[in-house]
C-alpha cells in the first residue's frame, strides 16, 4: 500500500527536521484504527468503481469499468489479486 510506504519513511523525516517538527510528526504514526479506517477506505473505492454497472437516467449513461481492460492493464504490471 502506498499509503504504508510514506509512513514507513517517516522516522527519517523526523530526524531531520527542528525538535517542534518532530513532536508534531509523532502524533502521524499510524495506529490500529487508522489502519481499519484505511483498509475500509480502500475495500469501499474498489467496490465502487468495480462492482458498479452502466447506469442510465435523464437521457444520460455513465459506462461501467471494462474489467477485461482492467485486468490485462493489470497483468502487463504483474499486479495479482490480493
Amino acid at each position: 500500500m502506498r499509503f504504508f510506504l510514506f509512513v514507513a519513511a517517516l522516522p527519517a523525516l523526523i530526524v531531520a527536521q527542528k525538535p517542534a517538527a518532530r513532536s508534531r510528526a509523532r502524533d502521524l504514526r499510524v495506529t490500529p484504527p487508522h489502519h481499519a479506517v484505511v483498509d475500509a477506505t480502500e475495500d469501499a473505492i474498489y467496490n465502487s468503481l468495480f462492482v458498479a454497472t452502466t447506469t442510465t437516467s435523464r437521457g444520460r449513461a455513465v459506462e461501467a469499468i471494462p474489467l477485461d481492460s482492467v485486468r490485462a492493464i493489470l497483468s502487463c504490471y504483474k499486479v495479482t489479486a490480493r
